[in-house]
């Protein structure tokens, strides 16, 4: 009843509005729909999954659509649909043709991550996540790693239960002016409003990962001012954009459970509750503010055919947010012990007036430029030409830092700084398309591209990139289309880059924390090949076929660690049938397979597996390879039937599909004198593995030419198998019943079943 409550008064005013906005037909035309949908909905608290982003209530809600167009060109239109629900939308537009248009939208867009996740924290959705004091002091106080386990189930033991969620409210009003045409002027404003909370992770060091819930409450405000002028053969458009973005919750801190009293801990990596600080901080994201400026012409009617374009777009991009102290920790402070024997920390780190600096003052400045040309100098040939530069250029000021806190539970004194990466990226091609026959058009085209980043790994970067296609009509009754594509990416990598720029050039602050061999995907010399085929048959004339094949991989040959390949092949078939005009036929199918395979090494410094001292070289007992493997199976089917032509019609469809997710692990076998990893790893064997049934059957009867009533099912089966899944608890263990590092909410997918019996009510005038 609560829907129906909240539904019923905006169906009301309509019904008022009803009568005066039927006076104005004398003046022009009006018309319309009022739906009203009532449902009863089983499952649907099961899983967040169920509504991740849309809403299915159980209960009333309506939809609405007016039109009214009187006959000197003032016009309205009203959408409104989904009334009621968290997922509803408006649409208001007013205007005179050819003069002005006054556009309004409200937009709501929830997000649902978990229901019913279990917390020891108070202040959700708050900055601020607090737990008893008794509590850590209770927990600080544990004998051994099972008490500990013990005594941290005991506590979750009828704590509260929270749902995870936020909701997204975006207003816009659009206003255009045409009546100074060739010249047009468009206002854009827009403000988006985001509430609620996710699942977040905090933690204190390996063996101390605390889920928490991340507070969610900013907004973002925008107002693009548009300019455009169109007579042909040229076209202006001038555009200036602003943003602005405010977030309430600048950071978030939680309790930690496991410690009642700020300590420190002499390596920080793998302690549990033994010592570290008595809460967490995180830093959320920035205000910040954005200027866009962009100029577009384009000037067509040229000899052979021929259109010319440009644009040239400037972006400010400033943040000037506070920065956070080193730590929470006040046991880190002058003259404690630091991380490395002999030198005293040398600050209170939890003081912010020990920083170095207060703010941040970042700065990003963007360019970009694109020319483009198309041309027909030949009957028998096309040619589109392109050139584009863009550049991100950081200007935000290098600030030094004596040293960090790792985990918040030790001082580590090395000098570091942080490092603005800057690229100018310079890209032009040339696609040229050739008539070779009456029913054939060949394609060949060339792409350019070169990087030059600063404090990255690779400063220049070369791609070079050619395509040929294929269209053949030389069959009434098929249409095939052919591609081919690929690509080199060539630079030269230098692994020290980043770090000695982190460290400002100091190479006596010790050996870098990366394998040499290690090479980031994203920088990586790579050859990469695509391959796709279409073919669409018409074997009878209501009947259409259609399959594609898609097959890509990338290989990264000089890469010995990292990403070394990445593969993928896509199969899809379509088929649709229109038996009459009252009957028709559609399904589909399509399989997807996603392969890569990564690979590292498990290593401590001046110890077992370092690549400087003890293993130089590419092979080691203590490397590891991880071979991913994706598959998705997806079949549908459905029938539109008029039973009755005009009168009776009934819509059914289904939909399947399924995912398969391997992670298959090998790694040399050694000892534990010579091995990080001396074990056999054991295969993931299901990985994300979703299994998804979708069926929606509707009958639909036309009582009069006015009024209509619909009758439907829908059902949803989700089911889900993942490593993570299995055995799971909010407080994992070892065999031996001792804590295991982590204090879960329960925010994994989870399986649902739902069920919705609905009918629908249409008056349309």
């Amino acid at each position: 009843m609560k829907r129906f409550g909240l539904a019923m008064p905006v169906l009301v005013v309509v019904s008022f509005l009803f009568p005066v906005l039927c006076l104005a037909q004398d003046e022009g035309t009006f018309s319309g729909a009022v739906s009203i949908t009532g449902r009863i909905v089983d499952g649907e608290r099961e899983s967040a999954k169920f509504q991740e982003y849309r809403e299915i209530p159980e209960g009333v809600s309506g939809s609405i659509e007016l039109k009214h167009q009187r006959k000197d060109g003032y016009y309205l239109d009203l959408k409104a649909s989904d009334i009621a629900e968290d997922d509803q939308y408006t649409n208001l537009r007013i205007g005179k043709y050819g003069k002005y248009r006054i556009e309004i939208v409200y937009d709501q867009i929830p997000h649902r991550f978990a229901f019913d996740a279990l917390t020891l924290y108070g202040g959700i959705g708050s900055g601020n996540l607090t737990l008893s004091p008794r509590l850590q002091s209770d927990l600080q106080g544990s004998t051994s790693a099972n008490d500990l386990a013990a005594r941290t189930k005991s506590a979750l033991t009828g704590a509260p239960q929270v749902d995870l969620e936020l909701m997204r409210k975006i207003g816009k009003v659009n206003i255009d002016v045409m009546a100074f045409d060739p010249l047009n002027l468009r206002i854009e404003l827009s403000r988006e409003e985001r509430r609620g909370a996710r699942p977040f992770f905090g933690s204190f060091g390996f063996g101390n990962a605390i889920e928490i819930a991340e507070p969610i409450d900013y907004d973002t405000t925008e107002v693009k001012l548009i300019a455009e002028y169109s007579q042909r053969p040229l076209l202006l458009n001038a555009t200036y954009t602003l943003s602005i973005f405010k977030n309430n919750i600048d950071t978030v801190t939680w309790a930690n459970p496991f410690r009642a009293v700020d300590s420190t801990n002499a390596t920080a990596y793998t302690a549990t509750f033994a010592a570290g600080p008595s809460r967490g901080l995180i830093d959320l994201y920035p205000d910040n503010i954005s200027n866009n400026l962009s100029l577009t012409g384009s000037w067509s009617d040229l000899p052979f055919r021929t259109r010319i374009s440009a644009t040239a777009s400037w972006a400010w991009q400033r943040q000037d947010d506070d920065l956070v102290p080193y730590t929470t920790n006040t046991a880190i402070k002058v003259g404690a012990e630091s991380g490395v024997a002999g030198v005293p920390v040398p600050i209170n780190a939890f003081d912010p007036s020990a920083l170095p600096a207060s703010h941040v003052d970042a700065k990003n400045n963007v360019s970009l430029y694109n020319l483009g040309l198309t041309s027909r100098p030949l009957d028998f040939m096309n040619v589109k030409a392109r050139y584009r530069y863009y550049e991100s250029d950081k200007k935000t000021d290098i600030v030094e830092f004596p040293g960090h806190v790792r985990f918040d539970a030790v001082w580590e004194p090395e000098h570091e700084a942080n490092v603005p990466n800057s690229y100018k990226k310079h890209t032009a091609g040339v696609d040229v398309g050739l008539d070779v026959a009456r029913v054939t058009n060949l394609g060949v085209g060339y792409t350019f591209e070169k990087i030059k980043r600063t404090n990255r790994e690779v400063e220049d970067q070369e791609d070079n990139t050619v395509k040929v296609s294929v269209d053949n009509r030389s069959l009434a009754w098929l249409d095939l289309k052919a591609s081919y594509e690929r690509s080199t990416r060539r630079g030269k990598y230098d692994f020290e880059t980043p770090f000695l720029a982190t460290h400002l050039g100091e190479e006596g602050e010790g050996p870098v924390p990366q394998l040499p061999s290690l090479r980031k995907y994203d920088q990586a010399n790579r050859d990469r090949d695509r391959i796709r085929l279409l073919a669409t048959v018409y074997p009878l004339d209501p009947l259409s076929v259609t399959g594609s094949v898609v097959f890509g991989k990338d290989k990264f040959d000089s890469s010995d660690f990292g990403l070394l390949d990445d593969k993928h092949q896509i199969y899809s078939l379509d088929v649709d049938y229109a038996v009459s005009q009252w009957l028709n036929l559609f399904a589909f199918y399509s399989f997807e397979k996603y392969t890569n395979t990564q690979k590292a090494r498990q290593w401590t410094p001046d110890a077992i597996g370092d690549p400087f001292t003890r293993e130089t070289g590419v092979e080691s007992n203590s490397n590891w390879t991880a071979e991913n493997e994706d598959k998705l199976n997806t079949f549908g089917a459905g029938v539109d039937f008029a039973i009755i032509p005009k009168k009776l019609g009934l819509k059914l469809t289904y939909s399947y599909s399924k995912t398969d997710g391997k992670i298959k692990l090998a790694s040399p076998l050694g000892t534990s004198a010579n091995d990080n990893n001396a074990f056999t790893p054991l295969d993931f064997t299901e990985v994300d593995d979703v299994t998804l049934h979708r069926l929606d059957a509707r009958l639909k009867y036309q009582i009069n030419k006015n009024l209509a009533v619909a009758v439907g099912y829908m059902w949803e089966k989700f089911d889900i198998r993942d490593f993570n899944l299995e055995g799971f608890t909010n407080v994992p263990t070892t065999t031996t019943g001792a804590y295991n590092g982590a204090l879960l909410m329960g925010t994994l997918p989870k399986d649902y079943d739902a069920n919705v019996v609905y009918t629908k009510l249409v008056y349309t005038f």
